[in-house]
């Protein structure tokens, strides 16, 4: 029904343009966290090397950045991979807003490794195995939900038909 695009697909599309804006927020949120850090430890100077640290720990932890959360970037680029192909030939612009998110995300991705998080730690590839073979199963989503999408004569004949209230 069209009322379906009002309720459910503008919270998706929204829930999108929120996920597209979010790395750029995070780029510059832990840019300015680890600024800060820097800033506070030197005494508001901007010279690294007048520290208010007394050991080397403390150094490293004012001016190195957070762990990099891999498990949250693979969880992200699940959901959105997984609402393109469930509700994308539904919504087609989810498609082309997928591509965008996924690119702005890597773009971000890149740019905080290389200057806000700490080297990322040393993994073998279980995990990204484990996101493969789960990954195998969104074109199935794709599939068996835009056949029951086109098998819809409602989805072509842009007229809907309310059922009664069986009682």
């Amino acid at each position: 029904m069209p009322q379906w695009y009002i309720d459910v697909g503008l919270k998706i599309i929204i829930t999108y343009t929120v996920q597209g804006l979010m790395p750029y927020i995070n780029v510059v949120k832990e840019g300015v966290i680890l600024g800060m850090k820097g800033r506070v430890d030197s005494k508001c100077s901007g010279n690294r090397w007048k520290t208010k640290s007394t050991t080397l720990m403390q150094y490293k932890a004012a001016y190195t950045g957070k762990e990099m959360p891999i498990h949250f970037k693979y969880s992200d680029c699940l959901n959105i991979t997984f609402l393109a192909m469930l509700y994308g030939l539904g919504m087609p612009i989810m498609f082309p807003m997928a591509m965008v998110i996924l690119a702005n995300q890597r773009l971000c991705e890149r740019v905080q490794v290389a200057y806000n998080y700490r080297q990322p730690p040393a993994m073998d590839d279980s995990l990204s195995n484990s996101v493969l073979s789960i990954m195998k199963y969104a074109p199935l989503m794709l599939l068996f939900n835009g056949y029951w999408l086109m098998d819809n004569k409602q989805f072509f004949d842009n007229v809907w038909h309310y059922k009664d209230k069986v009682t």
